[in-house]
């Protein structure tokens, strides 16, 4: 939440708990709180979070913000009345650290129930000192309700609820553009009216002349470019009007965000037990492979067996080996005990659960009939953006199934996913090791956008015009079918851990390959077929892939525009698709992914037997 500093020194978080009615950027937006306290049977007592009381009228109901670490107070612990009533927060001493709950008339209330209201108005008042260190920004916070039993000058703690955690930025340090997004979502409507009643003004006044090309020469390019400006705004406003009445979908895509930075960070080679776990997802990727000779894969000892052996990590050795040297897992990597540290654990769990997300079979059936149904949807905004929405349901739906830990599996957000990374967050903030990954968190958290919107669109995109090639006759099958066009390439391949070697590009200053890197390089070539295509082409198609055909594997090329296809031309290029068949979302103006040259050489030229 973002606190602002009042002239009188009192510090007020802004809209607290959320925003109601709705958002005000001039004022305060937040609502009250209500705690309904319930009187139960003796058997049915909770043991966290009540105690036994046999007085009813004597209890009093305080709220009080904390450090969520703090543990102010604990069940059946008692505190002098007078501490608690020497500071009570109200408009005239907003710097008291106790919130007074009043009751209040409850017609939907149970018999044996009370309903209190915490601080009736829309502003909360909370005086906690932040500092300019990192510690003390980074700190959690929680609201926490007592209901206290009087007795004499003493409070006893009987029950007590807390608010999820939170932090607090100073509305002057908060990002710029959201507080510029903040103020302009207030007029968006307004805004839309008007610019589409200037731009009918201009329609009507540009068909009533009836030498167009002379009006267009005398239009200054100012007018011009406000006309592209105006689009764009309404554009943006529009987009952003859409974000907001998604919220849930929104956090939700954060949420997915850094779990992938998180993975995407972690370095592999210092994780040996979770490459372990990683070398049977790869066993089941290639299961089934059989070389050109008709053999299975071969053993260390060169002995040849049916079922393939695990992944040999051997081929990370020269990076892990620049690796040891510098980092270290802080002690985490076992407890006391000899147990996994909590760095451990959570690495298990999010590379596990990411292995399953890109790997299962089951899983990739899913996102295949998910582009299928959507991929007519790029010409339609509205239906492009209901898609994303299912998308990311879809995603949080799969990440509960996995990790178990929502109990409602019908909600569109995903509990399992909220919980994960708030352990996610906590480890990075604990571990000096994760320190360069701070910044990234808190931007994904603080940022007002949908993650991977683009990557969807182009997702999307690329399922289009696989739709519409299949629609087209192909002549492809011609230089399948002609010899002359054979490849020493042309065939099946699988990884082969045990025979190959990963080494630091010259002057690169990568000294590991994360577990989110692996990942993506067992989906994209752990197992991959290869064929020529016209006699200067090769396409190269992953056994995973998520533009594929509906069952069973290509038997032509004309079966297979989905994959990589490369240009042997010795020109500079770049590809629009990953051997998995999903996008490389090359942004406009910029090679992120994609860039290569090829050749062809002639087979002596060649070191390949």
């Amino acid at each position: 939440y973002k606190r602002t500093n009042r002239t009188k020194k009192t510090k007020i978080l802004r809209c607290f708990s959320h925003c109601c009615p709705e958002h005000l950027s001039r004022s305060y937006c937040g609502s009250s709180l209500c705690v309904r306290v319930a009187l139960v049977q003796q058997q049915q007592l909770v043991d966290t979070t009540t105690v036994s009381t046999t007085n009813p009228s004597s209890l009093l109901v305080f709220a009080h913000f904390e450090e969520a670490q703090t543990n102010f107070l604990a069940l059946d612990a008692t505190i002098d009345y007078d501490a608690v009533a020497s500071s009570l927060q109200t408009e005239q001493t907003p710097k008291g650290t106790w919130i007074e709950g009043s009751e209040v008339r409850d017609a939907a209330g149970a018999q044996h129930s009370n309903l209190f209201q915490i601080n009736p108005g829309a502003r909360w008042y909370y005086e906690w000192e932040s500092a300019a260190t990192k510690v003390q920004r980074f700190t959690k916070h929680a609201l926490r309700v007592y209901v206290f039993q009087r007795a004499q000058s003493q409070l006893r703690v009987v029950g007590l609820v807390s608010s999820s955690e939170f932090m607090v930025v100073s509305y002057r340090r908060a990002p710029s553009e959201v507080r510029a997004e903040r103020e302009a979502l207030e007029a968006l409507r307004v805004a839309a009216g008007v610019q589409l009643s200037v731009n009918a003004d201009v329609d009507a006044h540009s068909s009533s002349h009836s030498h167009g090309s002379v009006v267009t020469e005398d239009m200054p390019s100012a007018s011009r470019v406000q006309q592209v400006a105006g689009r764009e705004d309404a554009l943006w406003q529009d987009r952003k009007l859409w974000e907001c009445r998604h919220p849930d979908i929104m956090t939700s895509s954060k949420q997915l965000a850094i779990l992938y930075y998180f993975l995407r960070y972690l370095d592999a080679s210092s994780f040996q037990p979770f490459l372990k776990q990683l070398s049977v997802l790869f066993r089941d990727q290639i299961a089934g492979y059989r070389s050109v000779a008709g053999e299975g894969c071969e053993q260390v000892d060169g002995t040849n067996s049916r079922s393939e052996p695990p992944l040999s990590w051997a081929f990370l050795e020269p990076l892990a080996r620049v690796n040891s040297d510098g980092d270290s897992l802080d002690g985490d990597a076992t407890s006391a005990e000899g147990a996994p540290g909590p760095l451990q654990r959570l690495v298990d769990i999010c590379g596990n659960l990411a292995g399953w997300l890109a790997l299962d079979s089951a899983n990739l059936d899913l996102y295949q009939r998910f582009l299928r149904s959507y991929g007519a949807a790029l010409l339609d905004k509205s239906r492009l953006r209901a898609g994303y929405v299912e998308a990311v349901k879809l995603m949080c739906k799969l990440v509960d199934r996995f990790i178990g830990w929502s109990e409602d599996l019908s909600a569109s957000s995903s509990t399992s996913l909220a919980l994960l990374c708030e352990e996610i967050t906590t480890v990075v903030f604990k571990f000096d090791r994760l320190k360069p990954l701070r910044s990234t968190l808190l931007n994904v958290l603080s940022a007002n956008t949908m993650f991977g919107m683009h990557e969807f669109v182009a997702q999307l995109r690329a399922q289009f015009l696989l739709q519409q090639a299949k629609l087209a006759p192909s002549r492809s099958n011609l230089a399948w079918k002609d010899e002359s066009q054979t490849s020493m390439f042309d065939g099946s391949w699988a990884f082969n851990g045990h025979r190959s070697l990963l080494t630091p590009i010259r002057g690169s200053s990568a000294t590991d390959i994360s577990i989110g890197c692996l990942l993506t390089f067992m989906r994209e070539i752990a197992r991959i077929n290869i064929r020529p295509v016209n006699g200067q082409s090769l396409e190269i198609l992953s056994d995973w892939n998520v533009c594929g055909p509906r069952t069973g594997r290509p038997t032509n090329a004309s079966d297979n525009p989905s994959g990589m296809t490369l240009l042997l031309d010795s020109r500079q290029r770049i590809f629009s698709h990953f051997p998995s068949g999903i996008s490389s979302s090359v942004p406009l103006g910029a090679h992120c992914y994609g860039d290569y040259r090829g050749k062809l050489m002639s087979p002596t030229a060649s070191s390949w037997k």
